[in-house]
């Protein structure tokens, strides 16, 4: 109400559909204690295949009994996506498509759901559909670009990293796949100041000095990168892809018996 106060009818409108897809599934009432444990019980004597067969029954048949709320249609998708039946959740994702009316966290809820299954084009699809519906989405765009970079699609996941908003560049994640995308295209420079600018920014995530380290090593400088995995294990001592590395290091500069060492010390 007030953003159409304001005239901003586009945000307004976006609001609203998202307000009416949440409108459309309750809050889940409490489970009577008796009938919880009593469930748990014979779930647990079930084997893990028999627990998703029966998991997706129980959801087609919510699904029958409410075709109208769109969280038990989420959820019955990715139990058909977790058992490998990608055709059926497609279709299952359909028909919330058209209960969401286009709504903008759907589609991106859905298409992050998707790419965590690894179906690339279709969460694409679903990633620009979000696009079209909230434009300045930095979120839409990044996943979007994220999933051009998971299908090899190096040039277009850049051409989204550079339309994010200033602010949304600064972000640890944002830059930690610019640098991914530069390394890939072959513009080092830009690959490691996009890393380093990321491990500034979130210095106790491990992935931004693996990846670092990774360049260092692939441009010949496995000292450069000995310094950025120890760096690292100052700040996470526990981490065990950063030993992976170090291992790694270790083997290319010529030092094998320390690097059997730390890679046992990285499995234990």
């Amino acid at each position: 109400m007030a953003e159409h106060r304001l005239r901003d009818n586009a945000d307004a409108d976006r609001e609203m559909n998202i307000f009416r897809t949440l409108s459309k599934s309750p809050p889940p009432a409490p489970y009577p204690l008796q009938h919880l444990f009593d469930y748990l019980g014979k779930r647990n004597a079930l084997t893990a295949e028999q627990r998703d067969v029966s998991d997706i029954r129980t959801l087609e048949a919510e699904v029958q009994q409410h075709p109208d709320r769109p969280r038990s249609l989420y959820l019955l998708a990715e139990a058909l996506l977790t058992e490998g039946r990608t055709s059926d959740a497609l279709q299952v994702l359909q028909r919330l498509d058209a209960l969401s009316g286009g709504d903008y966290r759907t589609e991106l809820n859905t298409g992050i759901l998707l790419g965590r299954f690894h179906q690339n084009e279709h969460a694409m699809r679903y990633f620009q559909a979000a696009l079209k519906a909230n434009p300045t989405s930095d979120d839409a765009r990044y996943d979007l670009a994220e999933t051009y970079f998971q299908a090899g699609n190096d040039g277009a996941a850049l051409e989204q990293l550079l339309q994010i908003s200033s602010d949304g560049q600064k972000q640890a994640s944002d830059l930690g796949l610019a640098g991914e995308v530069y390394a890939h295209l072959g513009q080092y420079d830009e690959a490691v100041r996009s890393l380093n600018q990321a491990i500034a920014a979130a210095a106790d995530e491990d992935q931004y000095y693996v990846s670092l380290a990774l360049l260092r090593l692939r441009a010949g400088t496995p000292g450069e990168a000995e310094k950025i995995v120890r760096l690292g294990l100052s700040r996470i001592p526990d981490s065990a892809a950063l030993y992976w590395t170090s291992g790694l290091v270790a083997i290319a500069s010529g030092r094998q018996q320390e690097a059997e060492t730390v890679l046992k010390r990285r499995r234990g």
